[in-house]
């Protein structure tokens, strides 16, 4: 499972002096978090000294200075749909219920003596304790990348705010102290990769959706590999298809797809994911056919109620069944190409 790690400026409310764009950064931020939150598919962290962080700069608690800011920068629309007391609910629960780095490292406290970071960030604009705590984060994200990591397993940084290009950031330090039930051989270098990003497309830009759909937990990380995949082939294809549909697994799609192998073979995996994401942009649709209530060409189309019985191409040998439904795509199962059943 991926890891992704909260910088302290995502929960701090921005000061009048951000302005629009600060408020706007702030707002993409946190909902962000709460579809991450919502999820399944990473695993979040704090770290132990976010709240700390946040009182020592006046960023916390944030009621005062978000009904404000709300009122000065958010628009009609914004102000009908986001209030105040929905974006502390989800700061409080987030700030409540994620787990901290410090824990889950089982370190209390560190001493570095040496910092950097390729691309350099420039945080000369955030004030000390959130620049402090930014540095921190990053510095806990590096042992945890030499100390826990698994592969296939991605650390991804999460801020606002930054003034340089987002993606791949490389941090060096040196770690000469420490306090906690890991021992650490002193001095320890902790230099290694992560990511850095700010929105769902700097993730998506990350992710690998191919890895992603062939790990646990099952449903979860699926739905995000599709999401990816749909993000980058809407890209490629410059909105030249429209808005990608809705969509969502039926019941039986997963354990169908895992039955005939299409969660642990990478060439099935590649095969699937092209599937479903034309049939959400609705590209290809040559390879797209009714399914009917007989073999007849001329036998009526299967239905249920309002929803039409689909059929597309995976390859050869297999296929993928869905419903079209007013609401969108419901992909209901993957079959051998002789069988044209579909779930209920």
């Amino acid at each position: 499972m991926h890891h992704l790690y909260l910088d302290p400026l995502l929960f701090a409310c921005p000061a009048p002096s951000e302005g629009q764009d600060g408020f706007d950064s702030f707002l993409q931020g946190i909902l962000l978090l709460r579809d991450l939150r919502e999820s399944g598919w990473s695993q979040l962290f704090i770290s132990a000294t976010t709240c700390d962080v946040l009182c020592e700069a006046h960023r916390y608690p944030l009621n005062n200075d978000l009904h404000v800011a709300i009122t000065t920068f958010g628009s009609p629309e914004v102000r009908e749909e986001i209030q105040a007391r929905d974006v502390i609910e989800i700061i409080h629960g987030l700030l409540q219920k994620v787990p901290t780095l410090e824990n889950y490292l089982g370190i209390t406290t560190l001493l570095v003596d040496e910092f950097s970071t390729s691309p350099n960030i420039n945080l000369d604009s955030r004030p000390q304790p959130l620049r402090d705590g930014f540095i921190n984060l990053l510095i806990l994200c590096a042992l945890d990348k030499c100390l826990k990591s698994q592969p296939g397993e991605k650390q991804i940084s999460l801020s606002r705010g930054i003034d340089q290009s987002t993606g791949r950031l490389s941090i060096q330090t040196r770690i000469v102290d420490v306090e906690g039930a890991t021992p650490l051989p002193l001095p320890y270098p902790a230099d290694t990769t992560c990511w850095l990003c700010e929105s769902w497309d700097d993730l998506n830009s990350c992710l690998d959706s191919e890895e992603l759909w062939m790990s646990e937990p099952i449903g979860a990380v699926q739905r995000q590999a599709v999401i990816t995949s749909v993000s980058r082939e809407a890209n490629r294809q410059e909105g030249s298809s429209g808005n990608p549909l809705r969509w969502w697994f039926g019941n039986e799609f997963l354990l169908s797809a895992q039955a005939f192998g299409f969660l642990c073979d990478t060439t099935k995996t590649r095969l699937i994911l092209r599937a479903c994401v034309e049939t959400i942009l609705r590209i290809n649709l040559r390879a797209t056919h009714a399914l009917r209530t007989g073999k007849g060409g001329n036998n009526p189309q299967r239905m249920r109620g309002r929803d039409k019985a689909c059929r597309r191409d995976i390859d050869k040998e297999f296929h993928l069944h869905y419903w079209e439904t007013p609401s969108g795509i419901e992909f209901a199962s993957v079959v051998v190409h002789n069988d044209c059943t579909i779930p209920d």
